[in-house]
């Protein structure tokens, strides 16, 4: 019995390293990896390797739980306040108005029930396996490490290096993160850890690195142009700086804080300057970056909609996942020109109301208790003599949970932007004399084992069938693109067969697949795919009866071909009324549903949705544009040349969204039709926003032909001559010349 005892001892630092090793690797490895699937996209893949690891870490846990005792979890306030708040979100998902939504999140956001089980997973197995400062600095160190190579591939997109993803916003970067928004949340905790961590350490080599990479991080982060993340980084540097040097007896502390101070008046100073510039100016040019009106406008519209959607459900909330059910309910359209993205929201953007919508006043409570309880802890610890090694650690993680307390007032987390403060509130839970789980009890170890099985058997469900079943989906996807409709199809059906949370995308992704146009629709094996994937869309109501995304798509899908399978017609009317039922403040759904009718060549039905759309969203740019057009094509100019105006008034992006060839067949109607000054007003567009220089080169000829033929020569000739800036042929553009100068 005693050699079995000391082996078990022996063994437990073993396991314990371990532990250790991937709670690091969890917070350095999840961020950074980034391997996209055809359809499902990187927040699917980001939670399945979270899933995974965690996994393996609780195993690991459980084991050496059962091997020393003193692994066993420990709650104070913070860790009683996270176990309350997972109490609460389960209420709200069983109550939710989707449960199922609400329990395996959505594939865009992973954000559901299950992610919260591994982050609380993650949270009581941090605070009970890093039991003194070495450990701690490990994690960070490893965590540093993935900060270090996302800032680096960030600066990689800044700098256009070939071989890098680049950022679907050329002017922001995203790194591996996937959205500037939540690498800028991610670095703003991540900032205060990495100065505390330079400002700790004794050597002058790592000190300096340290300090390069802070420079590095801020950069990046700068890069991002996400202002809420700005902000938070600041406020949690500063909580670093003024804690160490309180810390450390610095007579500077006071210089600091009046240095703050005098930054915020600043900041007040350059934002009143910025509202009181005038249109044009420098100051109102550079502040429209920085500040981004529209965003702002934008944020000021989902904050109203989900105070409306928490006050109707203020108890419990509607689930999480379910945001955008109560924006479908409550969104009304801004007077101000919009677009369609800006009417598809799923979070409020500010992850206070964010939570009371998914969990209501009692989620938001507890949320705010955990946090607030985090900073006290930490405040208390700062003032306490403590050793050096555990003040610097709570200084740099209370300074993340800070960032991260002001990202998210303008922001939402998700997987990559919230292990920072996991980790924080892991630190937070350590130690204070508070009620703990009794260290003899053999139930503890009954339910930590139970709670082991119970993570290994979810990991079926939750990492093993989806992943298989995206597999099988993305084989489908790749057969469908080559050509081979038949093999594509039983790879969908075999995805489907797996019975996944991912089932819903996966129709969704037959819809989208099977929708393309330019396929033989001649063959036998597209007919059945399109004829088997119309007969299983309404599945998805099952689960997801409010989602009205898939309603709209699929009645989309529908009308595509109307004309041809006979039902579909049927089905695309009904589709398009459920979306309608769900989203009656939103003119997306009558627009298609119009669009559908103009095709069909019903031109009544097709006016009464049109118009429809434009009662709805009357400054809504496409649809003005495309209805305008529509309009035009039938002889109706007045009423066509009016909506066409008004979407390009509103900055209709018709470079961007038209080609060139029905650019210039609108252009010749209009001029044809006595309406030259619109057609001049849809060429400069086309210029203006274009993303392909030809496009530009093609749009100047024309308007300057167009401007010869209406009599302004002189302005014909001021334009031909910007073509020297494009590549034009030298031969072509003599001949313009003399056009212009002869005629």
């Amino acid at each position: 019995m005693v050699k079995q005892k000391d082996s078990s001892i022996a063994a437990a630092p073993v396991l314990h390293l371990i532990a250790v090793w991937l709670v690091g690797l969890i917070l350095a490895v999840v961020p950074l990896f980034a391997v996209r699937y055809v359809f499902a996209g990187i927040g699917f893949e980001k939670a399945l390797l979270l899933y995974g690891l965690v996994t393996i870490l609780a195993v690991v846990y459980v084991v050496l739980v059962f091997k020393d005792d003193k692994f066993r979890p420990t709650f104070n306030v913070v860790g009683w306040g996270f176990a309350t708040l997972l109490v609460v979100l389960g209420l709200s998902t069983i109550f939710s108005v989707q449960p199922y939504a609400s329990f395996w999140g959505a594939f865009n956001r992973m954000e559901g029930y299950i992610s919260w089980i591994y982050y609380f997973a993650f949270f009581v197995i941090a605070s009970s396996v890093l039991k003194n400062p070495k450990d701690w600095w490990i994690v960070i160190r490893i965590a540093l490490i993935g900060a270090t190579l996302i800032s680096l591939y960030g600066l990689g997109q800044a700098l256009h290096l070939k071989g890098l993803t680049p950022s679907l916003d050329v002017l922001r970067v995203e790194s591996t993160v996937g959205n500037p928004v939540f690498l800028g949340g991610y670095l703003a905790s991540a900032i205060p850890l990495t100065m505390i961590w330079a400002l700790s350490t004794k050597s002058r080599s790592w000190r300096n690195l340290g300090l390069a990479l802070v420079v590095l991080e801020v950069i990046i982060l700068f890069l991002t142009f996400s202002r809420g993340s700005w902000i938070g980084a600041i406020l949690g540097s500063l909580v670093v700086i003024v804690a160490y040097l309180y810390k450390n007896r610095s007579s500077a502390t006071k210089w600091l804080i009046g240095g703050a101070v005098i930054l915020v008046i600043l900041v007040g100073v350059g934002v009143l300057a910025w509202g009181l510039s005038s249109e044009g100016s420098i100051v109102r040019s550079w502040g429209d970056k920085i500040i981004r009106p529209k965003s702002i406008e934008y944020r000021r519209t989902t904050w109203s909609v989900g105070i409306k959607g928490f006050l109707e459900k203020p108890l419990i909330g509607w689930g999480l996942e379910n945001f955008k059910v109560v924006f479908d309910k409550y969104y009304q359209v801004p007077p101000r020109a919009i677009s369609f993205q800006e009417s598809h929201v799923d979070r409020a953007h500010n992850e206070y109301i964010g939570i009371a919508v998914s969990g209501g006043i009692l989620a938001l409570l507890v949320y705010l208790w955990m946090m607030i309880a985090a900073v006290v802890v930490g405040i208390k610890r700062v003032v306490a003599k403590v050793d050096q090694e555990k003040a610097a650690l709570t200084i740099g993680l209370l300074g993340g949970v800070v960032a991260y307390m002001a990202y998210i007032f303008t922001a939402f987390h998700l997987m990559v932007s919230i292990l920072f403060f996991l980790l924080a509130l892991a630190w937070f839970n350590q130690g204070d004399k508070m009620p703990k789980i009794s260290k003899g009890l053999p139930i503890v170890k009954m339910i930590l084992a139970a709670a082991g099985v119970g993570v290994v058997a979810l990991s079926y469900s939750a990492i093993i069938n989806p992943l298989v079943a995206v597999r099988a989906a993305d084989k489908g996807t790749r057969a469908y693109l080559n050509g081979d409709f038949t093999t594509a199809l039983a790879d969908f059906k075999k995805s489907l067969g797996r019975g996944s949370y991912m089932s819903n995308v996966i129709r969704a992704q037959m819809a989208l697949v099977g929708s393309r146009q330019g396929d033989s629709e001649a063959d036998p094996g597209l007919i059945i795919f399109r004829k088997y994937a119309g007969s299983i869309l309404s599945e998805n109501a099952i689960t997801e009866p409010h989602n009205s995304y898939h309603y709209l798509i699929f009645g989309m899908y529908f009308s595509t071909f109307a004309d041809i399978y006979p039902g579909f017609l049927e089905q695309a009317d009904s589709m398009f009324a459920q979306a309608y039922a769900l989203t009656k403040g939103k003119g997306e759904t009558q627009y298609r549903w119009g669009q559908m009718y103009a095709r069909l060549g019903d031109t009544q039905a097709a006016r009464e949705k049109f118009e429809e759309a434009l009662s709805i969203e009357p400054y809504n740019k496409e649809i003005n544009f495309t209805v305008g057009t529509w309009y035009l094509s039938l002889g109706n100019v007045e009423r066509g040349s009016q909506l066409i105006l008004v979407a390009l008034d509103w900055g209709y992006q018709a470079g961007k969204f038209v080609e060139f060839g029905r650019g210039k067949l609108i252009a010749g109607l209009l001029e044809s039709a006595g309406k030259p000054e619109v057609a001049k007003e849809l060429y400069r567009s086309m210029i203006d926003t274009h993303e392909d220089p030809q496009v530009a080169v093609y749009a100047t000829v024309e308007l300057a032909l167009l401007l010869n033929r209406m009599g302004e020569r002189e302005a014909a000739l001021e334009l031909a001559q910007t073509l020297s800036r494009y590549d034009v042929d030298p031969k072509e553009f003599n001949n313009l010349m003399a056009e212009l100068q002869g005629s």
